[in-house]
C-alpha cells in the first residue's frame, strides 16, 4: 500500500546518501503504522518505508481474519443523519484502517505543521505469491537508494 502527502509535498524528512533521515513528522508516521499493527490482531506489519512525501507499507493479513480491500473508500464522504455521523467504511477493511491511521497521524503532525494534508486516496496491491512479495519487499527496502528516480519525487530524474 502507498499513501502520499497532498500534492506530494515533502513533510517526512529527506533522503541523504541513499538513506531516509526522518524528521519529527516522519517519526510520527512511522510510529502510527507500528500502532496500527499493535491494535489490530488481523494484520501484521511486514516491510515499510517512510520517504519525504509518501509511505510504502506491506501488511500481512492473518489467515483467520478477513480484511477487505475497498480502495478509494477513504475519500468517500460520511453520511450524516440528524446529529449522528455514520461511517461508510466497512469494519476491518483496508480503507477503515487507513481512515483511522490518517486522522491519528494528522492530529499529531498538525501540531508541528498546521498545513499538513494527506492525498485523499491511497494505492493498494494484493500480493498473491512469494515472488510478488519478494519483489515488493525489495522495492520498499531499496526505495531510499532509488529516490532520484522515484515517480513520487517531483524533483527527481523521473520527471
Amino acid at each position: 500500500m502507498t499513501i502520499c502527502t497532498k500534492d506530494r509535498k515533502y513533510y517526512f524528512g529527506e533522503v541523504i546518501d541513499g538513506r531516509m533521515e526522518l524528521n519529527k513528522i516522519g517519526t510520527i508516521v512511522q510510529n502510527e503504522f507500528i500502532k496500527t499493527e499493535q491494535i489490530r490482531q488481523n494484520i501484521q506489519l511486514d516491510e515499510s518505508v517512510v520517504i519525504p512525501n509518501h509511505v510504502h507499507v506491506i501488511f500481512i493479513i492473518n489467515p483467520n481474519h478477513t480484511v477487505e480491500t475497498t480502495r478509494w473508500v477513504v475519500s468517500k464522504p460520511e453520511k450524516e443523519m440528524t446529529h449522528r455521523v455514520i461511517s461508510t467504511l466497512t469494519k476491518n477493511s483496508l480503507g477503515s484502517m487507513i481512515g483511522q491511521f490518517k486522522p491519528a497521524a494528522s492530529k499529531q503532525i498538525q501540531k508541528i505543521n498546521p498545513s499538513f494534508k494527506w492525498q485523499p486516496n491511497y494505492y493498494d496491491h494484493i500480493i498473491r505469491d512469494d515472488d510478488d512479495l519478494k519483489r515488493i519487499q525489495q522495492y520498499i527496502n531499496e526505495n531510499p537508494q532509488n529516490w532520484e528516480q522515484d515517480r513520487n519525487n517531483p524533483e527527481g530524474l523521473f520527471m
